[in-house]
């Protein structure tokens, strides 16, 4: 059997937002071990400290700390890209948090402060980091959606809401950057078992066998699973797409 990457990433230049735990870490690996050059952001220094003492196993790999939702914060760290890296050729925007709420008792203040992480983060991150891209000579944007995107539950109404407009950021700006060079994607995960999931997911055991008895697949996803589907969005594999989505779900919105 060949040894040839099927999605190749060596010395790609990738930033990866919320890149010190969970799913962006998962990438985050995936893409080193492929041979790109990283840089993960975070807004927490000790963490970010050491998943880049940990992912520096794996390959090249830089943190810097990122408030994703500011523009002031995205100048500074794609300002240190352009420097450390030489530029950039892909960005996954990572960053995300829920919270489980009845509608009922979610303030417009909860609501904004869910949107400004999940939506204006991504926002930020497709038009200031693909501008980059496109300056860099092309490449791509992953945007990281949720299954919430494509089906209705009260109990996460800000996060279906964010996560639907993310599909629909993606899209616009595949549009936008079509003649730059820029591919613009979406990857909607389902359920995989990361430190959000345990908070928002799985408050007892029934409710987690709840969970599993609504996917097909009867299992959480591995968080390195994804690792692949990046790899394959970032890499020139992809560049007949853009302004897709891609649902990696075990089959829960297929019912």
């Amino acid at each position: 059997m060949s040894g040839k990457q099927p999605f190749p990433v060596a010395g790609k230049r990738v930033l990866v937002t919320g890149g010190t735990a969970g799913l962006g870490f998962a990438m985050a690996r995936a893409l080193l071990e492929g041979g790109a050059r990283l840089a993960i952001t975070g807004r927490d220094e000790e963490r970010g400290g050491a998943a880049e003492r940990n992912l520096r196993s794996f390959g090249d790999c830089l943190f810097l700390r990122h408030d994703a939702a500011e523009e002031a914060s995205w100048a500074e760290v794609l300002d240190t890209v352009r420097h450390r890296l030489g530029g950039l050729d892909a960005v996954i925007n990572n960053v995300g948090v829920n919270e489980v709420r009845p509608i009922a008792l979610t303030s417009y203040a909860d609501f904004l402060r869910l949107a400004r992480i999940n939506l204006h983060s991504a926002w930020l991150g497709t038009y200031r980091g693909g501008a980059l891209i496109a300056d860099s000579g092309g490449g791509a944007v992953v945007n990281i959606g949720s299954m919430a995107a494509r089906y209705a539950h009260p109990q996460v109404a800000p996060y279906c809401t964010a996560k639907a407009m993310v599909a629909g950021l993606s899209k616009a700006a595949a549009r936008h950057f079509e003649a730059r060079g820029v591919r613009v994607n979406t990857i909607h995960p389902g359920i995989f078992l990361t430190e959000l999931t345990e908070r928002t997911a799985f408050s007892d055991d029934a409710a987690r066998a709840a969970q599993i008895a609504r996917i097909p697949a009867a299992r959480f996803g591995d968080p390195a699973e994804l690792g692949p589907l990046a790899l394959f969005l970032v890499s020139e594999a992809s560049q007949g797409l853009t302004g897709s989505e891609f649902v990696a779900d075990g089959g829960r919105t297929a019912w």
